[in-house]
């Protein structure tokens, strides 16, 4: 044990002497005696490929007789060398560099024991974006001349544009500029354009940079449609317009007589279906007052290119009418049990036939609902009801009518009418004018919804509506008759008030004659 801790101090104090000495060579063996093996070779060529924010050194090794690995070092200006990657090839990739600063890198071989030879000679470079771009990243182009945006780190001396990727289709070296013009290959399509930079040291840069732009020189319409087709649409209806420009990404809009161009859309809402179909579509509502009669409807389509398709037309013709201004029910007002006042707006149809009113005990009233009056002069704007129950609501709703029978309805009113009260009584008198005839009198009722005196007779006293019936009088200032009187006697005499809705009073006094 004492021998062990002895030889363990030796060799420490050995590792020491050579760290003081400057030796950049060490011995993981554990015997102080054994003699160090010589030291790998430095490797040589190290060259650089700039990449986009990236850089590719390779080297070669003149001889790799017991090399295992190799250490790639970095160092900023004024700094230290610093680990930065190991490779078992004579390649390493390095990312994540700092950008637009100048970089040294260095390689030295490291043999089994981990001892690490003499490093190569240094390389200097500036790490940058390396990008190409066509035409500010526009989709599509219908121009074969496009203008390309180059980018590089300022040692940057050539540049090779081609759209082969391995640069074998005779492509030109051209000085570095950042922008430059570019003509692509004949035909429609997809193109890529792949750039590779020479630098001013004589290196290259790695992979090539690429970006890619669709071709597009010709554009058609392929049709012209809507929906519902074959029929004429009148205000408030929905028509589906379809352009199939047989492309994505375009521009498509419609028009036709009377109307103002309307702008269709491949998103996959509203009446368009799919998106991103080629076919664009939109919902048009149409306004009040719009009359198309046959009109020509015309599909326009720009691509995605800037190409102007020629201008295309429906098959089939459009036909739209439009339907009566309608008008504003602004009263509906129960005056009585029996009495409902209406007012509405006049109508500003130019085409004005007539006015309908319709009443219900919904608020569903359309025109199939019962007809309350008709009027053929526009400037006729009012109307009383006078035939509703009490204790009643009433719907009401006025439709304007033209002269091609189209129709449209005002917004819905309505009243309720109060509960109906009896007539007011009447006070009876009665004489004779002869042996033969009797006279009599009562006074004046004064109810609105008066509607009738009726006179009634009997033998007996405690007349009633059951008894005879001997006159009706409909004029509410008529208070007197004069009644032939029958042989016999005594007869009793009672006058009942009839309202409208066929109300009566109770009774009023009984008077009997002679």
């Amino acid at each position: 044990m004492q021998m062990r801790i002895y030889k363990s101090i030796a060799v420490l104090m050995l590792v020491g002497i050579a760290l003081i000495a400057g030796c950049d060579r060490h011995l993981d063996s554990r015997e102080p005696t054994r003699s160090l093996p010589d030291q790998l070779a430095a490797p040589v060529n190290l060259v650089a490929q700039l990449n986009d924010r990236s850089v590719t050194l390779s080297w070669e090794m003149t001889n790799p007789s017991g090399v295992s690995r190799y250490r790639v070092y970095r160092a900023a200006t004024g700094e230290d060398f610093m680990l930065q990657d190991s490779a078992t090839v004579l390649t390493a990739a390095l990312t994540r560099l700092p950008l637009n600063q100048s970089l040294r890198f260095r390689v030295a071989a490291v043999n089994s024991s981990g001892i690490e030879g003499k490093p190569s000679a240094e390389i200097t470079v500036t790490v940058g974006l390396i990008s190409i771009v066509i035409e500010n990243n526009d989709k599509f182009t219908g121009d074969r001349s496009v203008s390309i945006r180059l980018n590089a780190p300022g040692s940057a001396e050539y540049v090779l544009l081609s759209e082969d990727s391995m640069f074998n289709d005779g492509a030109a070296t051209l000085p570095y500029s950042p922008t430059r013009t570019f003509e692509l290959s004949q035909g429609d399509g997809l193109k890529t354009v792949y750039a590779r930079f020479t630098f001013d040291d004589g290196s290259e840069s790695g992979d090539a940079v690429s970006d890619d732009i669709t071709l597009d020189t010709e554009v058609q319409i392929e049709s012209v449609t809507y929906s519902p087709s074959g029929q004429t649409f009148f205000t408030g209806q929905t028509i589906s317009f379809f352009v199939d420009g047989g492309e994505v990404g375009g521009e498509a809009t419609v028009s036709f007589p009377g109307a103002a161009e309307i702008r269709l859309a491949d998103n996959g809402t509203g009446a368009d279906v799919t998106a991103a179909d080629g076919v664009y579509s939109a919902a048009y509502v149409v306004p009040v007052g719009l009359t198309v009669n046959n009109g020509a409807l015309s599909g326009h389509f720009t691509d995605a290119a800037g190409n102007d398709a020629v201008t295309a037309l429906s098959a089939q013709a459009l036909d739209i009418k439009a339907t009566p201004v309608g008008v504003q029910l602004t009263q509906a007002e129960a005056m009585s049990s029996w009495q409902v006042d209406l007012r509405w707006s006049e109508s500003a149809s130019e085409d004005f036939s007539s006015y309908r009113l319709y009443r219900a005990t919904s608020s569903s009233v359309s025109d199939v609902s019962e007809l309350l009056a008709s009027f053929d002069d526009s400037r006729t704007v009012a109307y009383t009801d006078t035939t509703p129950d009490a204790a009643t609501e009433y719907f009401y709703r006025v439709y304007v009518i033209d002269n091609s029978g189209l129709r449209a309805g005002s917004n819905v009113d309505s009243a309720t009418t109060p509960v109906n009260s009896p007539p007011e009584g009447v006070t009876v008198a009665s004489s004779l004018v002869d042996s033969t005839t009797v006279l009599l009198s009562w006074t004046r009722n004064n109810d609105d919804d008066f509607e009738s005196y009726r006179i009634y007779r009997d033998d007996a006293a405690g007349i009633s509506l059951a008894d005879d019936l001997i006159a009706i009088i409909t004029e509410q200032g008529t208070t007197t008759n004069t009644h032939y009187l029958p042989s016999g006697g005594p007869y009793y005499y009672r006058v009942f008030v009839f309202d409208r809705q066929g109300l009566s009073t109770s009774s009023s006094n009984e008077v009997s004659v002679p």
